[in-house]
């Protein structure tokens, strides 16, 4: 009896491990608004994937006067559940207008946690903030320069779905470089994908289809659910004949 027992929970506990069920933030609401939270640095992760600086439209010269700079996007892993979290931060040069939101897709089925930090990671745009001059059209970190507009997010919301996760800045974040904006998943898996830099709370601008990373939960083989199956009938089986007997 205590060997049945003993298998039955190896049993489930290797399947919890093959599902990968880590320990998770709050997640945030499906359909509401949230305060995106803070936290100090992504102390504890390690970088295992960056797009590195990609311009998402050309501020020189920027005829169509709308947002314009560059951003990064990043994954970065657990050290000690390996899930992953989606790292993003952008720049605006362009005063006459301001980014409202920037939206990441591709999340539904999985349990997210949004935050922000102002602590750069190694490699990103510059200091979340940070006093700026525009140099070629981009905001660069420089002392005397002008303050940054807003750089963190108002707050968050995710789609009834769960598809899509928008940071939203009220009032714009009009010039400077953004703080960073985090995304935890539960994932364990990533692939190219995409996202947005939002010009209007309405989404009637965009720039969209920016590259980046995407979470990837790939299902299961039938044959995993099969072992599982054969090894339940086999305990039970164990079970009743021991009953039997």
């Amino acid at each position: 009896m205590n060997r049945t027992r003993i298998s039955l929970a190896g049993l489930f506990a290797g399947t919890a491990l093959c599902l990968g069920i880590p320990a998770f933030a709050t997640p945030v609401t499906p359909n509401g608004l949230d305060t995106p939270l803070t936290i100090g640095s992504l102390a504890g992760y390690t970088q295992i994937a960056n797009t590195g600086a990609q311009t998402y439209n050309s501020c020189t010269p920027n005829t169509g006067q709308t947002i314009c700079g560059q951003y990064d996007e990043a994954v970065y892993q657990n050290n000690s559940n390996g899930t992953l979290d989606f790292v993003y931060q952008f720049t605006n040069g362009y005063p006459g207008d301001g980014v409202d939101a920037v939206s990441v897709q591709h999340f539904g089925g999985l349990a997210v946690a949004a935050f922000y930090t102002d602590t750069e990671p190694a490699g990103f745009l510059g200091t979340p903030g940070c006093l700026y001059t525009v140099i070629g059209g981009i905001p660069v970190c420089q002392a005397g320069g002008t303050p940054s507009t807003n750089p963190n997010p108002s707050d968050v919301n995710e789609s009834l779905n769960g598809q899509t996760i928008n940071f939203n800045y009220t009032g714009g974040l009009e010039t400077g470089v953004s703080s960073i904006l985090i995304v935890q998943t539960s994932a364990t898996q990533y692939r190219p994908g995409t996202f947005a830099i939002q010009d209007g709370l309405n989404y009637n601008s965009a720039e969209l289809g920016l590259n980046a990373f995407q979470p990837f939960q790939p299902v299961p083989e039938p044959g995993f659910y099969g072992l599982v199956g054969i090894g339940l009938a086999g305990i039970l089986s164990l079970k009743l004949r021991r009953r039997a007997n």
